[in-house]
């Protein structure tokens, strides 16, 4: 809602006003250098003017009704982070307050609880010992959070995975890739603001390592961790290099 007065707080009709927004480029687990031509999606306002159809527009220009009001509504964008709204008088000089700051974020994201004795979040040997498992330049250290239940599952998993192996050698952790940014919403793992990831949006899925690389699940033992996940109350799909594993409901 766009309120118009003047200085003593009355309400000002057919006042134009020119509203716009902006999004922060390095909110929400995303870093700045995403490639080109892709600019990061904003979200859109709409109002209820008759004209008005579709997901809404990244800026337009109203007047203000009798009571001094401009209604909108703000359509979120699917990439979370920080959104800001402008709002300018056209034809005349007025008193513009700061930008409103709208976070689009999904609640209760949280930091994979670690150290854990059954998976690893980071590599454990090779020349990327030490390093954050699913780094990219443009997700640096942000790729493991998960709501507090799915992150209990995937305790589960794991220590299901491992009491299955008890007669076989020890097997190395489970190395755990990508789960949700920090405050979920698309995680474009491509940088360019759209799938190929698509689900990892709310906190409740998160992918294990299952090809030749070192802490991988081998092959011989995919059904013990398809068994564990089904045990621990998790549902594992195996998808060409690593195991999809949905901890809970949702995307």
């Amino acid at each position: 809602m766009v309120l118009v007065t003047d200085c003593e707080g009355n309400a000002l009709a057919d006042i134009a006003v020119e509203v716009t927004l902006d999004v922060d480029l390095t909110s929400g687990g995303h870093l700045a250098n995403h490639p080109l031509p892709s600019p990061r999606p904003t979200g859109r306002i709409r109002d209820d003017l008759p004209t008005e159809t579709g997901q809404g527009v990244e800026s337009m220009t109203r007047n203000s009704d009798p009571d001094g009001r401009i209604a909108l509504q703000f359509v979120p964008p699917e990439i979370s982070g920080k959104n800001a709204i402008n709002v300018t008088c056209v034809d005349v000089t007025c008193y513009e307050p700061d930008p409103f700051t709208i976070e689009v974020r999904v609640d209760d994201i949280s930091p994979i609880p670690t150290p854990n004795l059954f998976f690893t979040l980071v590599e454990l040997s090779g020349a990327q010992q030490g390093k954050n498992i699913g780094d990219n330049t443009r997700h640096d250290g942000v790729n493991h959070n998960l709501k507090a239940g799915s992150s209990e599952v995937l305790s589960r998993v794991a220590f299901e995975y491992a009491a299955s192996l008890f007669y076989y050698p020890v097997p190395e952790k489970l190395h755990i890739n990508d789960a949700s940014l920090p405050s979920g919403g698309l995680f474009d793992i491509s940088g360019q603001w759209t799938a190929p990831h698509k689900a990892h949006r709310r906190g409740t899925n998160v992918d294990i390592r299952a090809n030749q690389a070192p802490g991988a699940i081998p092959e011989i033992f995919y059904t013990q961790f398809e068994l564990a996940a089904v045990y621990a109350g998790a549902f594992a799909t195996f998808e060409s290099d690593h195991y999809h594993l949905r901890l809970g409901g949702g995307q």
